[in-house]
């Protein structure tokens, strides 16, 4: 089930400012996280029941009738979109999304809720800046990306991007901004957004081993490999824990390239899984690319695996 989350977390304000509450009052009362309390006022997360039932108490509000009433229907159609553009993504598989951005405007044309719409353009804005990027319009790719996260947060800048919280399609976003910091050599944002997004992410959400690999790619360029290993490894972990299967293999790829550097032996085994769950989950170009990586960077002879 999906909720109009700014709708409620601008409800949660309005009723705690009524009350002459501060923040920091209602956590002493209700016992929850301050930074729990921040991101619900938001709108960046969906509470759980326990904590709507302690605010209930303090609020004199039955909030969980209130959660339900800000239910959006349909929603499901953007999520399956969503997942068919991650897969592609994460198999290397080149695309200008021509039948997703179809979709998502037969979506707008068909939903009256206006959160609804405003969640579709800001992925629509996602989508462009992902095609711009693959084609090294890293500009305009950045453009689209900043346009994107303005539809949920109006006043965001990369000099004032720390002063919020962001839903998860907000960190995605923020990471594709770091990757293309990188592309722009601004070596250091790279790195400081990506440590960024990934204490904002719960380790037990999807795209929080993305954030890994993409932070052991921030000390692979520095030639930090021990730093490397230790995100990769710690996403394949967290991949385990949660069976996230989808980021697997390049996490490993991406453990055997720095067990290589340090001159480890277990990076054959590494990379043997890597690409045993290429063939497993059907990564085929995914698979490709890392064969040419290990051949061309690292001057492995990948001849058995072809």
């Amino acid at each position: 089930m999906y909720y109009n989350l700014f709708l409620f977390g601008k409800r949660l304000k309005d009723i705690r400012e009524k009350l002459g509450l501060t923040q920091k009052q209602v956590v002493d009362m209700a016992l929850i996280d301050e930074r729990t309390l921040r991101r619900m006022e938001w709108g960046k997360v969906i509470p759980k029941l326990e904590t709507l039932e302690a605010l209930s108490v303090i609020y004199k509000t039955d909030l969980v009738s209130a959660i339900i009433e800000s239910r959006i229907t349909d929603y499901s159609m953007l999520l399956q979109t969503q997942r068919n553009i991650d897969l592609k993504l994460i198999n290397e598989e080149m695309s200008n999304f021509e039948n997703e951005l179809k979709l998502i405007d037969k979506l707008l044309e068909n939903i009256e809720n206006e959160y609804y719409k405003i969640l579709i353009t800001q992925f629509k804005f996602f989508l462009y800046g992902i095609r711009y990027y693959k084609n090294k319009e890293y500009q305009n790719a950045m453009d689209m990306y900043i346009n994107a996260i303005k539809q949920t947060l109006n006043d965001f800048s990369l000099d004032n991007y720390k002063e919020y919280s962001f839903s998860l399609m907000e960190i995605r976003i923020l990471m594709n901004i770091a990757l293309v910091e990188d592309k722009c050599e601004q070596d250091e944002k790279y790195e400081e957004i990506l440590k960024f997004c990934i204490n904002q992410c719960d380790e037990n959400n999807e795209i929080y081993p993305r954030i890994c690999h993409n932070l052991a790619g921030v000390y692979r360029k520095k030639e930090e490999y021990s730093r490397a290993w230790f995100y990769d490894n710690k996403g394949i972990e967290i991949c385990k824990k949660n069976m996230f299967a989808d980021t697997l293999a390049v996490l490993y790829y991406g453990k055997a390239f720095a067990e290589y550097r340090l001159e480890k032996t277990e990076y054959k085994k590494s990379l043997d899984l890597s690409l045993q769950l290429c063939k497993i989950f059907e990564q085929i170009e995914l698979m490709k690319q890392i064969i040419v990586n290990c051949e061309d960077v690292l001057g492995i002879d990948m001849s058995e695996y072809k």
